[in-house]
């Protein structure tokens, strides 16, 4: 399950912190405003809670879903990307909204 953060506070609001203010996906610069609010494990195995959820853009989004991809959140706001070349790449949010 995911949706559109969009400019009201529905992150704060439903999870209860910060959003990161952007894609977490490594490299990605794509506003947290514009993203979808992801499960790393998906719904209705992973929760709906800051453990669980990240903003992707919608490329990264469809990305994850694709054979080969796997991405981790290990802590709430640390995420870990498996690309399918087997690269790691780890990332924590660079700001909040």
């Amino acid at each position: 399950m995911s949706w559109s953060l969009g400019y009201d506070e529905r992150w704060q609001r439903d999870v209860g912190y910060g959003v990161p203010a952007f894609c977490d996906a490594p490299g990605c610069n794509a506003q947290a405003q514009h993203c979808d609010l992801d499960h790393s494990v998906p719904y209705p195995d992973g929760p709906s809670c800051q453990c669980n959820l990240g903003p992707k853009c919608r490329r990264h989004h469809r990305a994850k879903q694709s054979p080969g991809w796997k991405v981790e959140q290990p802590a709430p706001g640390v995420i870990r990307w498996t690309l399918p070349s087997g690269r790691t790449h780890v990332g924590r949010p660079s700001g909040y909204l």
